[in-house]
């Protein structure tokens, strides 16, 4: 008997170290976000691990440099594929850089959970007048799912 307990504990232990990151990493958001030759801001958010039930309750905003550029209602979010992503882009400022935040809330079990990422974007170039006038609002790429 005291074999087998000596059997067992590292085997618990391996089984714990195995699967709590993989909790951790539950239903949770990414973003990336980047300056284009145009002075464009381009983000995207992957929302990683969602489950059926997450997936309609999900909303949030994302911000550009402090301010609401687009609310997110859950229908816009692409869930058609793994993870479910969302993408837009927003004409600024040349020769700064800048800051995107994405939060995003959704009901997990009873409760409410919040995930925020915010990242900052190296210094945009500056724009051609012309491009600039082409690209001033807020573009969403999206499919219904």
């Amino acid at each position: 008997m005291y074999k087998k307990r000596l059997f067992r504990a590292p085997l618990f232990g391996l089984l714990a170290v195995l699967i709590v990151p993989a909790a951790a990493q539950a239903h949770h958001i990414n973003l990336v976000a980047e300056c284009d030759a145009s002075a464009n801001v381009n983000w995207r958010v992957e929302f990683v691990g969602f489950s059926a039930a997450a997936k309609p309750t999900t909303t949030g905003t994302i911000k550009l440099d402090g301010n609401v550029v687009q609310a997110v209602p859950g229908a816009t979010i692409d869930f058609s594929t793994s993870p479910g992503t969302l993408s837009g882009s927003l004409a600024t400022a040349g020769n700064q850089a800048h800051v995107v935040r994405a939060e995003f809330s959704w009901m997990q079990g009873s409760g409410l959970v919040t995930d925020t990422e915010e990242k900052s974007t190296a210094v945009c170039p500056s724009a051609p007048p012309s491009s600039r006038a082409a690209s001033a609002s807020v573009v969403t790429r999206w499919s219904p799912v």
